[in-house]
């Protein structure tokens, strides 16, 4: 299953909780902020960015839901 998680990095609070039950896709960058990992921007959404996988569904979907402000978006 092939799937695309966008986040919306700029309004991010970096409170780490997806680089806690994801690791394999977040890490917390320089900048205090999360990063997922090998993003590339979104071109029409300023601060956004993306990447699709084809492994880590569930882990990306507990990223999504227990972030706390909804920067992290799952689309199956």
């Amino acid at each position: 299953m092939t799937y695309e998680v966008q986040h919306d990095r700029e309004n991010c609070i970096g409170c780490g909780t997806c680089v806690e039950v994801c690791p394999e896709f977040w890490k917390m960058d320089e900048d205090g902020k999360s990063q997922l990992l090998n993003a590339k921007k979104i071109v029409d959404k300023p601060g956004w960015e993306h990447n699709t996988f084809n492994n880590g569904y569930d882990c990306n979907k507990d990223a999504e839901s227990q972030c706390p402000v909804s920067v992290i978006h799952v689309i199956d």
